[in-house]
């Protein structure tokens, strides 16, 4: 059975009582109310469940960056924090607080590159 189908049949259940009717062609809002008006609160959480798969948005929630400029990329990439290990060439040290680089030059990834110091 097809989520609108379900969704109906829900919507008719509730017209028992109060006589009012809605079809889920009707559209999201109109059916949204009829839900908040009519149902019990059980029905009202599954009939609002299946509401949401049935009236999915068509878009992403994720939205295209569009056309912007390097300024302001440059200006959306200063909001979010960098990494310690790419701020090495702004004088920030790779290695934790009281320790510094080993002297006999091993790189930033091996174990013991840092030494206490």
């Amino acid at each position: 059975m097809s989520k609108e189908k379900r969704l109906q049949r829900k919507l008719d259940r509730m017209v028992k009582k109060s006589g009012n009717t809605a079809d889920v062609s009707d559209g999201r809002q109109e059916v949204s109310e009829f839900i908040q008006d009519n149902g019990r609160p059980g029905q009202k959480r599954r009939a609002n469940k299946l509401a949401n798969k049935v009236f999915k948005p068509e878009t992403s929630s994720y939205q295209a960056v569009g056309d912007l400029t390097s300024k302001q990329a440059r200006d959306i990439d200063e909001d979010f924090p960098k990494s310690p290990m790419s701020m090495l060439g702004m004088g920030v040290s790779r290695c934790w607080k009281g320790y510094k680089p080993n002297p006999d030059g091993r790189p930033a990834a091996d174990k013991g590159s840092c030494v206490k110091s």
